[in-house]
């Protein structure tokens, strides 16, 4: 009985120690737009894809990856990607605890031909990638602002529908995602985009492809605070986002 009372009292410490943490926290999502913000980015990327994955220990050092992170976000803007930083902001300071980026260039050569026999070249859609989020700052609201920001912005273009990939064992993300609205794509949009080739130029082959129609007046209209509790769950995707990023810096 008093271990079990003591298990208790520790769980009730530690639950009030979050609570202290999150009440006096804030998180704001911008742009990527200064160094300052690219090194921010690859900061959290490194720690959270290289750091952490013992087969990457070594094989790159982080001012590397953070030279080839500032190559790789001028490449992708100049092809109107735009990455999105979230901060948390609290009496210990700011730090960068997640990062999304919105992209049209992942549909390149995805769309069926247009009745003439051509390439249709114009899209309604935008593409989520390169999630990743600080694994000390789970259950905090970083993904939901972070998705809310993304899901704005694209409003604010008059983007119609955006998509996005998830492992499939990643029940976390997959869950995040759905009560987010975003479900599998209609027969629809099968038949318009070429699934496998979006897949192939996202590095997310054998993922789950979800997406979400968006309301342009709902979304604009919405709130930009501190999204659901919730988030993206393990950045499960790093060994593929990191070839990526290899790939593109070719």
């Amino acid at each position: 009985l008093f271990l079990i009372l003591l298990v208790c009292a520790h769980s009730a410490t530690h639950a009030a120690a979050f609570a202290r943490k999150t009440s006096h926290a804030s998180i704001s999502v911008s742009p990527v737009i200064s160094y300052s913000d690219v090194l921010a980015l690859a900061d959290l990327r490194y720690n959270e894809w290289i750091a952490t994955d013992d087969h990457s220990t070594g094989t790159i050092s982080a001012n590397a990856f953070r030279m080839a992170t500032a190559e790789i976000h001028e490449e992708r803007k100049s092809g109107g990607a735009i990455a999105f930083l979230a901060r948390l902001t609290n009496s210990g300071g700011e730090a960068a605890v997640g990062a999304a980026e919105l992209s049209p260039i992942e549909f390149e050569n995805t769309y069926a031909k247009t009745t003439t026999g051509k390439d249709k070249t114009t899209t309604n859609a935008l593409y989520v990638t390169d999630v990743v989020s600080s694994s000390s700052h789970r259950r905090m609201g970083v993904g939901g602002a972070l998705m809310t920001s993304l899901e704005q912005e694209a409003a604010r273009q008059g983007i119609g529908r955006l998509f996005l990939h998830v492992e499939e064992d990643n029940a976390a993300a997959l869950d995040f995602y759905r009560s987010r609205e975003y479900g599998f794509p209609g027969e629809d949009v099968l038949e318009e985009i070429d699934t496998d080739r979006l897949a192939e130029n996202a590095g997310t082959v054998g993922q789950i492809l979800m997406s979400k129609v968006l309301s342009k007046q709902q979304m604009i209209s919405s709130s930009s605070g501190i999204g659901s509790k919730g988030g993206f769950g393990s950045n499960k995707t790093k060994p593929k986002q990191k070839q990526k990023q290899k790939k593109r810096k070719k």
